[in-house]
Parts: structure tokens; sequence; C-alpha cells
């Protein structure tokens, strides 16, 4: 009996003994960490939310970790997102690649998408553009807040969050018109309006407006649903349903049919099928009580016939595509949407007095119209038309498209094709003398 409670009291012993262990530990690290240069990485240091990665033993720790320390946390409560830089990240905004070097007296802040966070390496981030560009320079500091699949009109908004919050000197803003046009093309745009036309009716009760500033306000923000709303956010997407919403009976409950649903799992496996943002669209727009057979009904001549929807495999999800083609009447207007977030994105690094450079990556296929005709236009150059005089590197786009897209897949040598032409067009970015 006296030897079983000696172990039993060993055993606590040894327990007690691991935990203030681990005690003692954490609130070192947390000492060192919340004491380190990394305070000098931004203004409003006080102001961060804590990580999420903390531990329950200690105080959370209130740090962005500086290089060479993998481990990334960004600024803001809106937005925090922490990730190992060495694996695939995923959706959702965040600081990505090696984070900030308070050592290099010369900032530059990086907005884009995949091609510029770096994902299309499927495996890792190693080769990134953004990253490579950065190792040709000495005392230039890239610090990449590209994300997945997102647009210009999400990028600006994320800049405004963080602008007062990190010390930087310029601006990099990627646009990589493969989400915006090629992805989303209707090749016959006569299919969607066809379709759409056989089903019109006249009903002058129901709210278009209403309806759709309530999708604009519902943009899911969680990891796994970003590209998706990037597509439904775009106001000419929304302008194009309210040209024929006001004349569908089923309008609600078919919108809700288009209205791009999270995937049952995102890339860490959570279930997102009852996510609560889609839940409040659901309750929503069926106050109008319109019949599931009716709805059904346009919902699947629409998904099969029109091309209104476009399925991504990979990550298990469907988004709703804005009408695009070689007819201007659809393509310029969207293009102007893009154009419109660039310049809004460029007049404020100005006020700021930043200087700002424009990167116009292209999809790796040019926009097809009407299949039978095969008629075509350069994307980078439709997009061009509504950019005010800021400084592009349009042979980048030239060069991008003749030497790199080998396949679907961007390769290691995509990526550092893209940062040989992107530096030799910014070789002046020097210290004390920086002029992009």
């Amino acid at each position: 009996m006296k030897t079983k409670k000696s172990s039993k009291m060993m055993g606590w012993m040894i327990f007690i003994g691991c935990l203030l262990v681990v005690l003692a530990s954490e609130s070192i690290s947390y000492f060192i960490i919340s004491n380190s240069s990394s305070k000098l990485l931004i203004d409003n240091y006080q102001d961060l939310k804590p990580s999420a990665a903390s531990s329950i033993f200690s105080p959370k720790y209130n740090a962005i970790f500086p290089k060479p320390d993998r481990r990334i946390v960004t600024v803001k409560p809106d937005y925090v997102d922490r990730f190992w830089t060495t694996r695939l990240p995923g959706f959702g905004f965040g600081l990505s690649g090696d984070g900030i070097d308070p050592a290099k007296p010369f900032r530059i802040l990086v907005f884009g998408d995949s091609f510029a966070r770096g994902t299309g390496a499927v495996d890792n981030m190693r080769f990134g553009w953004v990253e490579n560009l950065e190792k040709t320079f000495q005392d230039v500091d890239l610090v990449n807040f590209a994300n997945v699949g997102s647009s210009p009109v999400e990028e600006f908004e994320y800049y405004l969050k963080l602008r007062q919050d990190i010390k930087h000197d310029a601006i990099v803003l990627s646009v990589f018109l493969g989400n915006d046009f090629g992805d989303s093309v209707i090749r016959s745009r006569s299919n969607l309006e066809n379709f759409l036309t056989e089903k019109l009716a006249q009903n002058k009760n129901f709210d278009a407006n209403g309806i759709l500033a309530k999708f604009q306000s519902l943009r899911i923000q969680d990891d796994g649903c970003q590209r998706i709303t990037s597509h439904l956010y775009w106001p000419y997407t929304l302008q194009f349903i309210g040209k024929v919403v006001n004349r569908f009976p089923n309008a609600p409950e078919f919108l809700i049919r288009l209205f791009p649903s999270c995937p049952t799992t995102n890339w860490k496996g959570t279930p997102r099928t009852n996510h609560p943002v889609v839940l409040e669209a659901l309750e929503y727009l069926r106050k109008s009580e319109i019949k599931d057979s009716d709805a059904s009904d346009l919902h699947r001549i629409v998904l099969s016939k029109s091309g209104t929807f476009m399925f991504n495999a990979e990550k298990g999800m469907r988004f709703l595509v804005p009408p695009s083609s070689v007819d201007t009447r659809l393509s310029d207007p969207l293009a102007q949407i893009v154009a419109d977030s660039v310049n809004r994105f460029y007049a404020a690094a100005r006020e700021q007095g930043k200087e700002f450079l424009l990167i116009i990556h292209p999809h790796k296929m040019l926009i097809y119209g009407d299949s039978a005709k095969e008629n075509r236009i350069s994307d980078a150059g439709l997009i061009k038309k509504g950019i005010e005089a800021i400084r592009t590197t349009l042979g980048l786009s030239t060069g991008v498209r003749e030497k790199s897209f080998s396949s679907n897949e961007m390769k290691d040598v995509d990526f550092t094709r893209t940062s040989d032409l992107f530096k030799q067009r910014s070789d002046r970015c020097r210290v004390g003398n920086v002029h992009l």
C-alpha cells in the first residue's frame, strides 16, 4: 500500500515538475518576443491582436516574428493569420514569405493574388517571384501580403487597414487577370442571355437593390471561401444580376443557388457546410417563399446549358462568374471596375507619400469571345484602357506570356523568369535614392 502511495506521489511530483518547466519556458519565450526588435516593425505595437498560436500557460504573443523566424503573425484583429511559410498557406489575407526584416532600411509592401503570393508552386513557396526578387536586393525588404484568388477591390481594402501599422516606403500591386477575366469568361454570352430570357417575368414588388446590397455585405472572410467571394463581389456581376432580377418571379431562391457556397471542407479539413454567413443569406432570401420546384428547374437549366457556374474541382467550390466576352459592352465595364480599383490604390499610396508600381500579369490564355469566330482580346491591353498615368511593367506582361506558363501549374523557372524580368525594370530601387 505504501509502495502504491509513493508511486502516485512520485508521479504527481514529476507532473508538477514538468508543468513548472513549461511555464518557465513559456514566460521566458514571451519575455524575449515581447521585448525583441519586432516592436520596431510597426507604429501601433499595442494595437496588435494576440496570436492564435499562443500558449494557454502565458499571455498571448503580441508580436510579429522578424526574420529569419519562419512563423508569421499579421497585425490587426480583422486579419490575423498565422502559418509556416514552408507549407502552402490557406486562403485569407496574411503576411507570407520571409516576414519583415527590421535591418533593411527600405521596405516595399506587395499586394496581389496567388501569383504574387507564390502558391503557384503547389508544394511550397520557395519559388515565389516576390521572394526571388527580394534575394537580389541587399537593402530592400519586400513584405508579401498577397492572397489567393483576391481582386484589387479586396487588396485595396486590406491596404487601408494596415497601412498605418507597418512602416513602408513603396507599394507594388500585382494584378493577375486570370482571376478576373480568363477563369471567369463565358465563351458565348448568348447562352446565358437566351436561357435567362426564357424565364423572365414581370415582378415589380421584388426589391432588387435590397437583395443585391445584402449579398454585397455578406462577403465570407473565412479561409476556404476567399476566392469565391472575390468573384461575387464584383459590382459588375451584381449589376448584371440586377438587370434581370426584377423580372424573376423566383429571384431570391435563384440567387441563393447562384450564391457561391463554401466547400464542405476547407484546406485544413474543417467542415463548412453550415457556415453562418451562408445560413444568414439563405434565411434572408427565402423570406419571399419561392417554390423550390421552380427554382430547381431554373437552376438546372442555367447550370447545364449556360456556363454560369464554373466548377473548380481542386478547391471543391463553385463561384459566380461575371459575363465577359469580346463584346465591349460586357468586357469594358468589367475592365473599368478593375482599373478603378487600381486607381484608388494609386491615389491612396500617393496621398501617403508612397511610391507605387503596378504589375499586370496576363493570364496564359487570351480572352476568347465566341468560340466559332475565335475572337480574342488581350487582357492586359483591356485593363490598361482604364488605368491612369501609373508606371507599369508592360514589358513584363509580354515577357511572361512568351517565356512562362508552360503548363497549368507555375514552375520554379516561371517564377524565376518573372523575378528577373521585374528586376530589369526596377533596378532603380536603391536605398537613399529610390524611384520605382
